[in-house]
């Protein structure tokens, strides 16, 4: 991996690589991406699964997509919405650091009745 960052984790999970000692990031802010109408139509649904690195201030610092596209600019707003994600900064000893998590963003489309 990269250096300054300190373990890849699963947000919600735990991972194998899980340093000890460090607490995850918490989130604080994560809304989810919007459907564009062309996935809509296609009636595209799926999940995308991206590696985000949280910095210490606990925002998005990097995003990169690890699962295979949906398309339709479905990933491009997973992404976009994700880097404005807000997080409890994860912590070692007490002390804001950065590390490398999965997050998992879902796509399905609603058929019930309008709210």
């Amino acid at each position: 991996g990269k250096v300054g960052y300190l373990a890849d984790q699963y947000l919600g999970g735990t991972s194998p690589s899980t340093l000890e000692g460090v607490s995850p990031p918490i989130r604080t802010y994560t809304p989810a991406p919007p459907y564009t109408k062309e996935a809509q139509r296609a009636q595209i649904e799926g999940k995308l699964t991206l590696r985000i690195v949280v910095d210490p201030q606990g925002n998005v610092a990097e995003v990169k997509e690890i699962s295979p596209p949906l398309g339709r600019g479905l990933d491009e707003n997973a992404i976009e919405t994700v880097k404005t994600w807000k997080f409890e900064p994860a912590k070692r000893g007490g002390v804001p650091v950065s590390v490398r998590v999965m997050v998992e963003v879902s796509f399905h489309l609603y058929y019930g009745p309008k709210p």
